[in-house]
């Protein structure tokens, strides 16, 4: 709309131009760049010194070529994979661990967190009590995926519907992915969010609801509060 706008002032003569410094190399070389044959390089950076930890980055770089040579362009770096079992690099999660409620007008939700017997999952069992309707539960089993070098989870709920999860975690909140399968054989997607909030508080919202192509609307957070510790 803006350069429609631009376009008719022009047209009429309305428009004030500003003459402004620019460089005309940089130009140049922005609409080279904005042409120029990308690729994306994906690895892992280790800084080390003497007497100290050596850390380690993932990246995701993005390189142009000018010439012959392919230059970066964009650098994105974040934590590497986690190393070790499944128990201790599920230990971003263990504060989850207790007897959870949760209330909205129509609905309320119980939810017990606990380690499996191995250590090497965590197992959430809940339970939906909706006003005028019988109540439902379900079990959902988290895990480390060795393989994918993160978090998934898979619930099954008593309707008959189950889904696969994947959690990612940015700072206190985790974003968790879901592809569920309801009873009667429809897809649906969503994108779950999960911050902690203090030991006794987190919130839960979703947005990005699909059911096979169908947008639903988003759930705007709930807060969930501990009432009872392991």
């Amino acid at each position: 709309i803006n350069d429609i706008l631009d376009i008719s002032k022009l047209e009429a003569g309305k428009v004030d131009l500003e003459a402004i410094d620019f460089s005309a190399l940089r130009l140049v070389e922005d609409v080279i760049e904005l042409f120029s044959p990308r690729a994306a390089e994906k690895g892992t950076a280790v800084i080390a010194a003497p007497n100290t930890a050596s850390i380690a980055n993932t990246y995701t770089a993005v390189r142009v070529k000018h010439g012959d040579r392919w230059l970066i362009s964009q650098i994105t770096e974040t934590g590497a994979p986690a190393d070790g079992g499944a128990r201790e690099n599920l230990q971003a999660l263990a504060w989850l661990v207790g007897v959870w409620e949760d209330k909205t007008e129509d609905v309320q939700v119980r939810t017990t967190v606990q380690w499996a017997r191995s250590g090497n999952f965590l197992t959430r069992m809940f339970k939906v009590a909706r006003e005028g309707a019988d109540e439902s539960e379900g079990t959902e089993i988290i895990g480390w995926d060795a393989k994918a070098g993160g978090i998934r989870s898979w619930i099954f709920d008593s309707t008959g519907g189950f889904s696969e999860n994947t959690w990612t975690q940015d700072g206190r909140r985790w974003l968790i992915q879901a592809h569920a399968t309801l009873p009667d054989g429809t897809s649906s997607t969503a994108l779950h969010t999960m911050t902690y909030v203090n030991p006794d508080k987190c919130t839960w919202s979703s947005s990005n609801r699909e059911t096979d192509g169908a947008l639903l609307p988003n759930i705007d957070p709930v807060d969930m509060v501990r009432v009872k510790n392991p």
